[in-house]
């Protein structure tokens, strides 16, 4: 199987590796062909594949959405910061969520969110009571309309150039940003060693051992695999988080997305299916999102 997903790569040299540092160990968990375009990287139908690293258990997209997170499209995107403006209302509802799951663990202290976009979380930390909130985001046209809609100033670049001190923040949240990262074992160590004891991080990630994931298969919404890198289960999170330090102290939770693609664009029949299966991922605990909160120690 690896041989053949070698041929397919454009490069006949390429190596798979998995952010566990391991090189071509791997199984094919999934397959199937993607139709949406990303200008000058993709053709308008392509197969990807989703393979098990074997030594590790994480699951990643092949081939690879980009090469990095820094330069990827992505990032480059001036549609995806317009999306986001048009959905500025339910994403400020998130927002507030995130803040409340916070809480229950922070209540001050400085605040510093990790693929900002256009500040939305930010703008609703620093109405909550974490007056010095800010973010950071490598596109300038999402740090623009964050400036223009919301007066939120935020930091332009890698979240790894940053100049934060060791030891020295309260709070960091990555949320829908983990999967988009290359290398993040490194980014989460880097993370780890800035937290103030008793400091937290808050991320979220789509599950891919949801329910709806194994009811769509190749077909769901948040399997993305012109975009995400990673594909991650409740198991192969708090594997990464226990090797980037965060042994202690953190738990995994799922919700169910309540913006579902699948839901807006089925029919009445497979919406009331697909309605079903997102009720038995709330009982189950196999919803759509992978929600942590992790202590430094």
């Amino acid at each position: 199987m690896l041989e053949s997903l070698i041929r397919f790569w454009k490069t006949p040299s390429f190596q798979m590796k998995c952010a566990c540092g391991v090189t071509n160990q791997f199984q094919k968990v999934l397959s199937g062909k993607h139709k949406k375009k990303i200008e000058g990287e993709r053709p308008k139908k392509f197969k990807f594949w989703i393979v098990k690293c074997e030594a590790c258990g994480l699951n990643q997209t092949y081939p690879r959405p980009y090469e990095s997170s820094a330069s990827s499209i992505y990032y480059q995107e001036k549609k995806d910061v317009e999306s986001r403006v048009n959905d500025i209302d339910s994403i400020r509802t998130y927002a507030k969520a995130i803040l409340e799951r916070i809480k229950q663990f922070k209540t001050e202290g400085r605040f510093i969110d990790l693929g900002a976009s256009i500040g939305v979380l930010v703008h609703e930390a620093q109405k909550s009571g974490f007056q010095n909130a800010t973010g950071v985001e490598l596109n300038a046209y999402a740090i623009q309309k964050a400036k223009e809609l919301l007066n939120v100033d935020l930091l332009k670049g890698d979240m790894l150039d940053q100049a934060f001190q060791d030891d020295s923040i309260d709070i960091f949240t990555l949320s829908q940003t983990l999967e988009h990262i290359e290398n993040p074992i490194q980014v989460l160590k880097t993370l780890h060693r800035r937290l103030k004891k008793g400091g937290i991080l808050y991320l979220d990630v789509p599950n891919f051992e949801s329910v709806m994931a194994d009811v769509l298969k190749e077909k769901w919404g948040l399997l993305d695999p012109c975009r995400h890198l990673w594909q991650f289960t409740p198991a192969s999170l708090k594997w990464m988080l226990s090797q980037s330090g965060f042994e202690k102290n953190h738990f995994i939770l799922t919700e169910n997305n309540n913006y579902t693609y699948e839901l807006e664009h089925a029919s009445e029949s497979q919406r009331l299916f697909l309605q079903e299966k997102l009720q038995i991922g709330t009982q189950t605990h196999r919803g759509d999102v992978l929600i942590c909160i992790a202590q430094k120690a």
